[in-house]
C-alpha cells in the first residue's frame, strides 16, 4: 500500500475518481454498509466529518473523533437518514495527492423532512483504494423550506 504523498499522475484526483468515490460513500451511508464505511473513512488520514444541523448535529471536537465515526453512522441509518446527491463539483487536487469537492444534496430522515445541504469535501487520491479524509455539510440557506 502506498502511503507517501505522490505527484505522479496515476496517483492524482480527477473528477471521476473522486466524483465516484463520493456516490459510493452516499451509497454505504444510506445502505448502513459499516464494513464499506470504516474502509472511504481510514483513521490515518482522517481529518474531519461534519454536520452543522440536527438531528445529528457533529461539529467542533466531536467532528475531528475518528473513533466515533461509525457510531455516528450507525446513528443516522437507525434514524433512516439518507442523503441524495444532487450536485458536485471537483474543485482540482494537489500534488501530496488529495482532491478538493463541493457538493449539493437532499438530507432526509425520520425526524427531518428532505432538506437541501451544500456542502465540501476532500479525498485522498495516492491511497488505494482512494478515501475520504474531509466532509462538511450544512443547509443550504438559500433553498426554498420543503414543504
Amino acid at each position: 500500500m502506498h502511503t507517501g504523498a505522490s505527484s505522479t499522475p496515476s496517483h492524482r484526483c480527477t473528477a471521476t475518481t473522486v466524483r465516484l468515490l463520493v456516490g459510493r460513500f452516499v451509497h454505504a451511508f444510506n445502505a448502513g454498509d459499516q464494513q464499506t464505511l470504516q474502509r472511504l473513512w481510514p483513521g490515518a488520514d482522517f481529518a474531519w466529518y461534519s454536520n452543522t444541523d440536527a438531528p445529528g448535529r457533529r461539529i467542533g471536537a466531536a467532528a475531528k473523533d475518528r473513533a466515533t465515526l461509525g457510531r455516528y453512522f450507525a446513528s443516522r441509518h437507525a434514524t433512516e437518514e439518507s442523503l441524495h446527491l444532487t450536485s458536485f463539483k471537483f474543485n482540482g487536487d494537489s500534488p501530496d495527492g488529495s482532491g478538493n469537492f463541493q457538493f449539493t444534496l437532499m438530507r432526509k430522515a425520520d425526524a427531518l423532512q428532505p432538506t437541501a445541504y451544500v456542502g465540501k469535501g476532500g479525498a485522498w487520491c495516492h491511497r488505494t483504494p482512494p478515501a475520504l479524509f474531509v466532509w462538511s455539510m450544512g443547509q443550504d440557506q438559500r433553498a426554498e423550506p420543503s414543504s
